[in-house]
């Protein structure tokens, strides 16, 4: 994990000179355009004296993101950082439980090509903050075992590929060519029964290296006045390994604004990566969110 560790302090630190360096030329350089979010979800259920039975739960998602962008007639770079964090406690549960666990940075850029096609090279950082478990049983028969920890697991990707853009809020991406790496701390493959892996890496192994397909198509609409529909999916194919075992990876999100601060927010998610569990993953969070644009 040293190595990884090593990686994101590099990542971070080039990433905050790129930003305060735009941030001092902005002024004078309106190529340069800058947007940043911090944004809670939160949701509640309370219950007293009530006879069709229920639990008291609260839970709240925290949630930023900070993007840098250059733009010219030809050419356009840019980078996101992204960060959430979830927690739901209910009544009488020894444990509270993670909704949501997310850091991801994403670099890229692009060359006008012909009408609304760009080639584009593009590095992402996929991973999560703290430890993850599995729960068994409830009450004072709750347990839980630990599956996975802050950077561990971690995806890695880049590419080269071919961009078809409306405009900023619409876009497929296909990059034929694109390196994988998932990587992972020792402490849960140097256990590992012979012939298993964790997150497709082999027993007493830190790494993955997979190269293939990657498709992506981003885009958001207003449905009706103040209801708007985002939503992004990524399908991933390994070459080298059963391509035709598709790793895919489907966001939604439904914004109802109230305000300038306040909306209602859908997310639902549902992923299917069968180095990780071979089942669908899903989840779904409905509740009221506060954000704020600066």
């Amino acid at each position: 994990m040293t190595f990884l560790k090593q990686s994101i302090l590099f990542i971070c630190c080039g990433w905050m000179g790129l930003q305060l360096n735009a941030q001092s030329e902005k002024a004078a350089d309106t190529l340069w355009t800058r947007t940043a979010q911090l944004s809670l979800l939160a949701n509640q259920s309370t219950f007293r004296n009530w006879t069709a039975g229920g639990a008291n739960s609260l839970a709240g998602t925290l949630g930023g993101k900070y993007g840098l962008v250059y733009k010219d007639s030809l050419w356009k770079g840019s980078g996101m950082l992204e960060s959430s964090y979830g927690l739901n406690k209910i009544e009488n549960n020894p444990f509270s439980r993670k909704t949501d666990d997310r850091l991801m940075l994403d670099l890229r850029i692009e060359r006008l090509l012909v009408d609304r096609w760009k080639g584009h090279a593009w590095m992402n950082l996929l991973t999560q903050w703290a430890v993850g478990y599995k729960y068994d049983g409830s009450g004072d028969d709750a347990t839980r075992t630990r599956i996975s920890k802050g950077f561990s697991p971690a995806y890695w990707k880049t590419g080269l590929g071919l961009t078809n853009a409306k405009d900023d809020n619409n876009r497929i991406d296909l990059a034929m060519a694109t390196l994988k790496m998932t990587l992972v701390s020792r402490i849960f493959t140097r256990d590992l029964e012979p012939g298993k892996q964790y997150f497709g890496v082999d027993r007493n192994k830190t790494s993955r290296t997979e190269f293939g397909l990657d498709f992506v198509w981003k885009a958001q609409w207003d449905l009706w006045e103040n209801v708007q529909w985002k939503h992004l999916l990524n399908i991933y194919s390994n070459y080298l390994d059963r391509p035709q075992n598709l790793d895919i990876n489907y966001l939604l999100e439904i914004d109802l604004k109230v305000n300038d601060f306040i909306s209602t927010q859908l997310v639902a998610q549902w992923v299917y990566d069968d180095h990780a569990i071979e089942r669908v993953q899903s989840r779904q969070i409905l509740g009221i969110q506060f954000r704020k644009d600066f």
